[in-house]
């Protein structure tokens, strides 16, 4: 068989030298040289873009401060489990701390109404939003947005975005439109699979906007129960064909359970699991507690309290009382330069009197989360890479660690030795 003739383009005889197991920077350099290769150091999107903080405080935990500009995000869930309103708060949040941001809604269940998203926090007058349309044409106002973005951000590169797309249940196609239009059934219009695919093929053109955009780009989804068999049921989602190995996060809302009091519905609690994440192992019953006394927002303090007092968890012990006794006494030990002023709180509190205290006191508030951030730390080591910036953060703004070394890991003191234990 003939041999090949020699690529005239071939320059790696330029750039082999006489020892291969040496890589030196000339070497890397002469390989980078014409293409589009980066060093993989400076790739690091989720570590060294911004973040947007959530309303719901043990995800900021895990997450290191929020949720990074530069993920496709997954929201699912049941109809009035939360996934907007969380979106939507998010979105407030992103207003307030990137003031100069583009936030966008994808109003595809023509549903957004203004006085519900002011109540929420969002300013409005700042917020563009995209009519309800058809799957291809939002796509399509999709991406003319991120180019214009990109343009923008080559003299502003400070310039972010957050997009939301409310929701992939919705939004009929190209073909169901016009046949409507003609008089005819929109079922049938089109294979089954049409939507998904694409959506699939839409979300495969989103990754290099993202390496160019700081971006949340957020996707709701309404999830519901179908059968399985003769007996089971199983929880199913339109759009799923797509997201779920295209998205980076995957957060889901469970089947809401309403709160009464005296007969009246006071607020709703569904539970979260962080399905799939690339920030964090799986998460799973985080409350996300909507009060509807308020206007049907996301109260982050109680939603946070159920959540570390809960039994696995337990940093509050709850019963008929409320105690943080065991939490003081352990952060003494692991941080023997707190201020001892917290001893103030080593006390029964009945639940009530607990959860006013913390919404007036925020150095409580922050000593909480720091306890729950070295909680999930003591679980899982890794997770210190992600969050140990936010939980010096947040030591940095309580009163309670100003004479501690944020830099340092928690610590433990052999009360016989007086040795030093890592945690």
């Amino acid at each position: 068989m003939a041999r090949p003739k020699k690529d005239i383009t071939d320059t790696t005889e330029e750039i082999v030298d006489n020892k291969p197991n040496k890589i030196t920077k000339d070497f890397i350099d002469s390989l980078i040289k014409d293409t589009d290769f980066v060093l993989a150091e400076s790739g690091s999107l989720m570590s060294s873009r911004g973040r947007v903080t959530t309303p719901l405080y043990a995800i900021n935990c895990i997450y290191g401060g929020g949720i990074p500009l530069s993920l496709i995000t997954r929201i699912s869930g049941f109809p009035g489990s939360g996934k907007s309103t969380f979106s939507y708060q998010c979105m407030a949040n992103y207003q307030k701390e990137y003031p100069d941001g583009v936030p966008v809604i994808y109003d595809m269940e023509a549903s957004m109404d203004n006085s519900r998203l002011q109540v929420l926090g969002v300013d409005t007058s700042k917020v563009l939003r995209l009519k309800a349309t058809t799957l291809q044409d939002a796509f399509t106002n999709m991406f003319k947005m991120l180019e214009k973005l990109k343009k923008l951000r080559k003299d502003n590169p400070e310039l972010t975005t957050f997009q939301v797309y409310d929701t992939l249940s919705t939004g009929g196609t190209n073909k169901q439109v016009e046949a409507i239009e003609k008089g005819e059934q929109a079922f049938g219009q089109g294979t089954m699979m049409e939507a998904p695919r694409i959506i699939k093929q839409n979300f495969a053109n989103l990754f290099p906007y993202i390496e160019e955009i700081p971006m949340f780009m957020g996707f709701l989804e309404q999830v519901f129960t179908q059968q399985n068999g003769p007996y089971a049921m199983q929880v199913a989602a339109s759009g799923n064909f797509a997201l779920k190995h295209d998205a980076h996060i995957h957060i889901v809302f469970g089947s809401p359970k309403d709160e009464y009091e005296r007969g009246f519905m006071v607020g709703t609690t569904s539970m979260v699991k962080l399905e799939k994440s690339k920030l964090s192992p799986k998460f799973t019953d985080i409350p996300c507690y909507i009060d509807v006394t308020q206007g049907g927002k996301i109260d982050p303090i109680v939603s946070f309290l159920k959540y570390i007092s809960s039994s696995n968890i337990g940093i509050v012990k709850a019963s008929s009382w409320w105690s943080i006794s065991d939490t003081i006494n352990q952060m003494f030990e692991e941080y023997p330069m707190i201020d001892k002023d917290i001893t103030k709180y080593d006390k029964s509190y009945r639940s009530t009197e607990f959860i006013e205290l913390a919404r007036q006191d925020e150095d409580l508030i922050n000593l909480l989360q720091v306890r729950f951030i070295d909680f999930i730390n003591g679980i899982y080591p890794g997770q210190r890479s992600v969050n140990n910036e936010y939980r010096k953060e947040i030591m940095g703004k309580c009163k309670y660690f100003k004479d501690c070394n944020t830099d340092n890991i928690p610590i433990k003191i052999d009360e016989e030795t007086g040795e030093v234990l890592d945690v």
